[in-house]
């Protein structure tokens, strides 16, 4: 029998933890080679879904039977899922326990992982460790904005030959932003501890609608506002946040693209893009991958080992990170033109014309040339 979330959560019971735990573990050390496999499967970019069938009796082998059967809910394929308290600033901080884990977060034409040996999360910017507005990372630099975080699950997922055990982190609007996946040598009994301390029941969240983004304005006429976005965009580091333009609060960053003109920014094809990453690919030339979704903030820095393409998908891989970039309908691609400082950098914006990416070329001054030449030609 399938059961909506509401209904599944509607047999949860109240769980209060006690007493505090102190959570401890040692170091881990990462063996050589690339990501774990579960990053290719599907269940690793995807999230629980809003549908559930109710399992009283999960699987004695999972690590969530270690809680109350009450606290549990499985989705249609089986996995075993508890949702846990939203303590955002402890539980982030108490991911250190479980020792090496992949940081996986994803945007609509997105996915982009990293490893981390030992996760380091503190406060960062306004407030303090109580109460603070961000927690960073600080081996990876991933960064989240705690208001922009709604609900959290652990996840026991299965694969076809193994399972994935992860935290999966949601915004106040249901979708999936990021999660932490525990890796090879991850230290499975202290994912136990863990979710014993943390787990909770209650009733489901409440989701909000995601508010669009207002529709375009009518700055294309007026001469003295597109010299002043033009100024602002020339002094605008291209890895700032948020889809407005700095200073304009009324100013889309899309639409401002769209207004300044190709001296700054112009459309890209995207077989260009997959021209460039074979480039960087082959001739091993280190990118900067910056992904943003609602307050988020993860930026890998890799130098692409292999590339595999599959359709429109197209897959990068090194040492301890990936990334997945997706074509998908309304997909824009923009080039900054900066070439003193940041030589071509690219946009992607999804189909609700919210930034989601923004790729780099970080090498060499040479291979920086070469880079720009693919979407430029000779106006290098």
């Amino acid at each position: 029998m399938h059961r909506t979330a509401a209904q599944c959560y509607s047999n949860v019971t109240q769980h209060s933890a006690s007493q505090h735990v102190t959570l401890r573990c040692r170091r881990a050390r990462l063996s050589p080679g690339l990501l774990s496999p579960f990053l290719t499967a599907p269940c690793a970019m995807s999230f629980v879904p809003d549908a559930f069938s109710w399992q009283p009796s999960p699987p004695t082998s999972s690590p969530m039977t270690t809680v109350h059967e009450d606290l549990l809910f499985c989705t249609e394929k089986g996995d075993i899922c508890l949702r846990l308290l939203e303590s955002w600033p402890q539980l982030l901080a108490d991911t250190s326990v479980l020792g090496p884990v992949l940081l996986l977060s994803r945007t609509e034409q997105v996915v982009v992982a990293s490893r981390v040996a030992r996760t380091e999360f503190f406060s960062t910017g306004v407030g303090d460790f109580e109460d603070p507005a961000e927690m960073v990372e600080l081996t990876s630099g991933f960064t989240v904005n705690l208001a922009n975080l709604h609900f959290v699950v652990a996840a026991d997922e299965r694969l076809q030959k193994d399972r994935m055990l992860a935290l999966q982190f949601f915004d106040r609007h249901g979708e999936g932003l990021f999660k932490v996946i525990l890796a090879d040598g991850a230290e499975h009994e202290w994912f136990t501890h863990f979710i014993q301390h943390y787990a909770r029941g209650g009733s489901p969240p409440r989701f909000d609608a995601q508010p669009p983004l207002p529709a375009p304005g009518a700055l294309a006429h007026d001469s003295a506002g597109l010299d002043w976005l033009r100024a602002g965009w020339r002094h605008q580091h291209p890895t700032v946040q948020g889809d407005y333009m700095a200073g304009w609060e009324d100013m889309v960053r899309h639409e401002a693209m769209e207004l300044i003109g190709a001296a700054y920014a112009r459309p890209a094809r995207y077989e260009a893009l997959v021209q460039s990453l074979f480039l960087a690919s082959r001739e091993q030339i280190p990118l900067r991958i910056s992904l943003f979704n609602q307050g988020l903030f993860h930026q890998i820095d890799m130098t692409p080992q292999r590339m595999e393409r599959c359709g429109d998908s197209i897959h990068l891989m090194d040492r301890d990170s990936e990334a997945h970039i997706l074509r998908a309908p309304g997909l824009g691609l923009w080039q900054k033109i900066n070439r003193q400082e940041h030589g071509v950098c690219l946009e992607l914006y999804g189909s609700d014309r919210r930034r989601c990416c923004h790729i780099q070329c970080v090498g060499e001054p040479l291979d920086v040339q070469r880079w720009s030449e693919i979407f430029l030609g000779g106006d290098v």
